[in-house]
């Protein structure tokens, strides 16, 4: 068995994977912490830079923001909960959200409810096109 196919049956498994179950692996009582753990401003700083990216391309309509590998979708509602403050941006984002994990996928529409920003959840394909970010943390961890 190769290294890859080892760590696609440890981290993916149906039942059996670090990343099948909704138990939340990071944060105080999980096994890793995440700068998401500790709070929002890791979310707040992608924000604020997003918005600078958006002016340079002219403050477009729409722009989509793509989290690969994005968990149960906390840092994007961080990113969300601070672009609010800027309506014209908030209303331009279309959030997609790329992540292998069927109980996470499950528990971002429960973190994002919130938000009235749409957002498209996927297993691991990343739009076929798009104008805007590609951001991620952790991604590259396991």
């Amino acid at each position: 068995m190769s290294y890859a196919d080892f760590m696609e049956l440890a981290l993916y498994h149906p039942q059996a994977g670090y990343y099948s179950t909704a138990v939340r692996r990071s944060g105080p009582q999980g096994d890793f912490i995440t700068s998401v753990d500790v709070g929002p401003l890791f979310g707040e700083a992608l924000s604020l830079q997003f918005v600078r990216m958006w002016r340079q391309l002219g403050a477009p309509p729409s722009l989509d923001l793509v989290e690969a590998g994005a968990g149960d979708g906390r840092l994007s509602r961080d990113v969300l909960d601070a672009a609010v403050s800027n309506p014209a941006f908030y209303d331009s984002i279309r959030l997609h959200l790329v992540e292998r994990s069927v109980a996470a996928r499950a528990a971002q529409q429960d973190t994002l409810a919130g938000h009235s920003a749409p957002f498209v959840s996927s297993r691991e394909r990343l739009p076929e096109r798009f104008a805007g970010v590609l951001f991620a943390n952790e991604l590259l961890d396991a």
